[in-house]
């Protein structure tokens, strides 16, 4: 839901606005179901690039409940999809704040997904967590030693795009520690996250993304070999060709010849005053 309230991304405002400003974590389920989370998805479009949704898909999106973790997670696991949520720790006096961790694990028990498909990304307690569920891929949100990553179990860093490059990217792989970046929504960034080495980026754009097959601007090494010759050539011919033109102009030499003064008894003789 992304926000501590539930004003922006639901109807609270309309069936319990004395609810609006709460934090969305101390309100009862009971409550949450009963509210629409997709009408303002239609209104207000949170992304730029969004393509236009079919009627059908219009309608789906107006009629969007919460979802539970739960369902959540079995749907991820019916498609053979990795999951990845921020978990955030309950506020003061919610009956969970000190158990929240094992809320959340007995919600991946009851959903029976194939722990490969979580990406556990909380560094709280990952320890315990690593010790009752080996099989979560242990994910980092920041950079760190090899030596850190690898002790503390960690196979998956998840970063925005702008805080890696191709070499961390390739020495973290070196080390089987992939890269998840985030949030690459233009094709020539996926292209260029693609070409550097990201296991797989976190997208707005789904819809445009999934039809690429192949990165905008891929070559093959003999097209780049190809191309670095030919510049390297047209760049040796444009600096030879300076090189003459100056030599001419040092030793008198011109292309373009000027005309001939005209003397005094030529054409303009005849305007000279006596």
């Amino acid at each position: 839901m992304h926000d501590t309230t539930l004003k922006r991304t639901t109807n609270v405002n309309e069936i319990f606005p004395q609810f609006s400003n709460m934090n969305a974590a101390l309100l009862p389920w009971d409550m949450l179901e009963n509210l629409n989370a997709g009408k303002w998805f239609i209104q207000k479009p949170p992304f730029s690039n969004m393509g236009s949704l079919s009627s059908t898909d219009q309608q789906t999106a107006t009629n969007q409940s919460i979802y539970k973790l739960v369902d959540f997670l079995r749907l991820a696991d019916r498609a053979n999809k990795t999951v990845i949520f921020d978990l955030y720790r309950p506020p003061p006096d919610h009956p969970h704040q000190y158990t929240w961790i094992n809320q959340t694990l007995d919600a991946i028990n009851e959903a029976a997904i194939d722990p490969k498909l979580v990406l556990w990304l909380s560094n709280d307690l990952r320890d315990e967590v690593y010790s009752l569920y080996p099989g979560f891929q242990q994910t980092q949100g920041y950079k760190d030693s090899i030596q850190h990553l690898v002790h503390n179990h960690i196979v998956k860093l998840n970063l925005p795009y702008s805080a890696m490059n191709q070499q961390d990217i390739r020495t973290y792989a070196a080390a089987n520690i992939t890269t998840n970046l985030y949030v690459v929504s233009e094709p020539w960034l996926f292209s260029l996250a693609w070409c550097s080495g990201a296991h797989s980026v976190t997208t707005n754009s789904v819809h445009s993304l999934k039809r690429m097959k192949e990165p905008m601007f891929l070559m093959t090494p003999a097209e780049y070999n190809l191309m670095w010759i030919l510049t390297d050539g047209a760049s040796a011919f444009l600096i030879l060709l300076i090189f003459v033109l100056h030599w001419w102009r040092e030793r008198g030499f011109s292309c373009c010849p000027e005309s001939n003064e005209v003397s005094d008894s030529g054409l303009y003789n005849t305007f000279k005053t006596e």
